[in-house]
């Protein structure tokens, strides 16, 4: 499974367990990719800010690259913040088209990070009930699966290939086998991200920003065609707090 590990540079750089952990990934040949330096929002931060914290994690994922790539240069923007002025998007794009990055879009998104809070949580206050978390979790999960497969077919009248976005965590750790089984009940196979970003549908914005300010690519296409996704946002945290976060407060 040809997985991409976008990496925020101060957290990869401030221990040496960190820096193993790196390397063992790289190791198994898979790419690490650019995710900032301090994860800060590019709306928040100036342009200048934005540039330094690229270049200060492209230095530090260097030596893993030459030592274990070569592989494409690969960036996401924290919390999928693409700034928020005309002039912010400029200054990324050519940042991107200059160093010849892909951005990285994520079209199936989740809430995942709100999940694991609870899952560490419940490890030591309620674990009779982490089997009942998991298996709220990995509905959810697909819940934001089919969420995107509709707004796929809404907007390109297809299938596209998903992007899919899941961090490092424990709760993660714990189901990553019966996510991926889950996808290949979908009948998904798992290819990789520079194969994805080759498809037509993200060619025109390998290196651009499709909509400012923050979105997953679904919702930035919708927004750019003008086309509406059906309601609620299975993958926003809106939904978590009204829909998931009931249900595990009741574990």
């Amino acid at each position: 499974m040809p997985a991409t590990g976008f990496v925020i540079g101060h957290l990869g750089s401030e221990s040496n367990g960190n820096r193993e952990a790196l390397r063992i990934w790289a190791e198994a040949r898979l790419p690490l990719a650019n995710h900032s330096w301090t994860h800060s929002r590019y709306s928040k931060i100036t342009k200048e800010e934005f540039i330094s914290e690229l270049r200060n994690t492209e230095k530090l994922l260097e030596s893993y690259r030459k030592r274990f790539g070569p592989w494409p240069l690969a960036f996401r923007f924290p919390m999928l913040d693409q700034g928020d002025t005309k002039e912010k998007e400029k200054v990324a794009n050519d940042y991107f088209n200059s160093t010849n990055t892909y951005l990285a879009h994520v079209s199936i998104d989740t809430s995942d990070w709100a999940f694991a809070k609870y899952y560490n949580n419940f490890i030591s206050e309620n674990p009779t009930a982490i089997k009942k978390l998991e298996d709220l979790y990995l509905e959810h999960i697909f819940d934001c699966v089919a969420f995107s497969e509709e707004a796929s077919e809404k907007i390109f009248s297809k299938q596209i290939p998903q992007i899919f976005l899941i961090h490092a965590n424990s709760l993660n750790a714990a189901v990553l086998g019966k996510i991926i089984e889950g996808f290949r009940q979908r009948q998904y196979k798992f290819i990789s991200f520079p194969e994805a970003m080759n498809d037509v549908a993200y060619q025109p914005y390998q290196h651009k920003i499709v909509h400012q300010p923050s979105d997953h690519f679904f919702l930035n296409m919708s927004s750019l065609q003008g086309i509406q996704l059906s309601k609620p946002d299975k993958s926003s945290y809106q939904y978590f707090q009204s829909h998931w976060e009931p249900k595990i407060k009741k574990l």
